[in-house]
């Protein structure tokens, strides 16, 4: 959010993301506020720590009861997705805004892995169909990703292998692992991938 606020500040007004008066101003924060933290908080984080996260660092069964409750909540999130739509254009009104980019960013995590019956949602799937095909997230979606958990899983392993190799007390191995194991924030998958390669190599650059 403080990146897209000096985004707004510094380049040209007639590509703002957050336009209009004050009050469509402010709804468009509100909008964004809502699928950066609600969202994340009642979907995308459960979903990802129990059904990845967990796997992946072998922190025990994933939980079918928080699993149910963030699947509930995702529809919940939907159908206001659909009420939005049915108001206007885009999320917020009349044109796309920062709010439409944060939520088709958050939807397209838990689309990938399949977690959206769109069927049941049909505003919010005409809405989501529209914003994939803006120039900026055609170039997202032609990312090739052939196995997702594969790629992290074997991440994971690598840096497993070197805290056996060369033991515990090799405190920077030791923590990275940590941190790996107790990574369960909602972030998007390349983010993700980008964190883990960083923190690999610079295990490696140690050794």
């Amino acid at each position: 959010m403080v990146i897209a606020e000096f985004l707004e500040e510094t380049e040209d007004q007639a590509t703002s993301l957050i336009w209009g008066t004050p009050a469509e101003r402010a709804e468009i924060r509100r909008l964004t506020s809502w699928f950066e933290d609600k969202f994340v908080r009642e979907v995308g984080a459960p979903l990802l720590k129990e059904r990845y996260i967990k796997r992946v660092s072998i922190r025990g069964n994933p939980s079918s009861e928080v699993m149910r409750a963030a699947m509930a909540n995702l529809h919940n999130h939907l159908d206001y997705i659909d009420w939005l739509a049915e108001q206007g254009n885009w999320l917020a009104g009349k044109a796309m805004s920062l709010a439409d980019l944060s939520a088709a960013a958050h939807l397209s995590v838990t689309d990938y892995f399949g977690d959206i019956d769109w069927d049941r949602h049909p505003e919010a799937r005409q809405w989501y169909a529209k914003i994939k095909s803006r120039p900026s997230f055609r170039v997202f979606f032609l990312v090739a990703f052939p196995n997702i958990f594969d790629l992290f899983k074997m991440l994971f392993y690598v840096v497993v292998h070197l805290c056996k190799k060369f033991g515990p007390s090799h405190s920077h191995m030791a923590q990275t692992l940590r941190k790996i194991s107790c990574r369960c924030h909602y972030v998007t998958i390349t983010a993700t991938m980008t964190w883990m390669c960083k923190e690999i190599g610079s295990i490696l650059f140690l050794l």
